[in-house]
């Protein structure tokens, strides 16, 4: 009992080995509903979720974009991503929203879309530089339903007068 205690407070025995956590790590990002991209400070994609790659149509590691590079050229979205981007060298973490008219990802369902952005940098034990996170969500389902909300109050507001 004691034994068994001490051997594990001085990491001698442990519960959930250290791979083990690196898989249960990866195995949460990749189950996350919005994308993940991991970059280092030269623009270079270290790690891409599932999501992202789904949201952004990469069928291999070879098709990844930056979201800088997927977005700094359309007008609806190049002022937030520069000013994420700005923020990061910096070191300010951010956030945005904007709208398209189509979704980022080739061949999909015609019709406008909303994105929330966030970007963050992070330190990694044992590397000089950090990396960088971006998160990429679809929120048009989100918005449809503020607009659902809206109109009603708005309804409502014009049965009052």
């Amino acid at each position: 009992g004691v034994g068994f205690l001490f051997a594990t407070a001085i990491g001698f025995v442990q519960i959930t080995p250290r791979s083990t956590s690196d898989e249960l790590s990866k195995a949460f990002v990749d189950s996350m509903s919005q994308g993940l991209l991991v970059t280092d400070t030269k623009g270079r994609v270290v790690y891409a979720n599932r999501a992202y790659a789904d949201m952004t149509g990469a069928a291999s590691a070879a098709d990844l974009k930056t979201v800088e590079g997927l977005l700094s050229d359309v007008p609806e979205a190049s002022v937030t991503i520069y000013r994420l981007a700005s923020g990061l060298r910096d070191g300010q973490p951010g956030d945005g929203e904007f709208r398209l008219a189509q979704s980022i990802r080739p061949g999909a369902e015609p019709g406008a879309r909303w994105y929330r952005v966030r970007a963050r940098a992070f330190s990694v034990p044992g590397q000089r530089l950090p990396l960088l996170a971006w998160q990429l969500a679809d929120i048009s389902e989100e918005r449809a339903e503020q607009e659902r909300f809206f109109l009603d109050l708005q309804e409502a507001i014009d049965h009052l007068d």
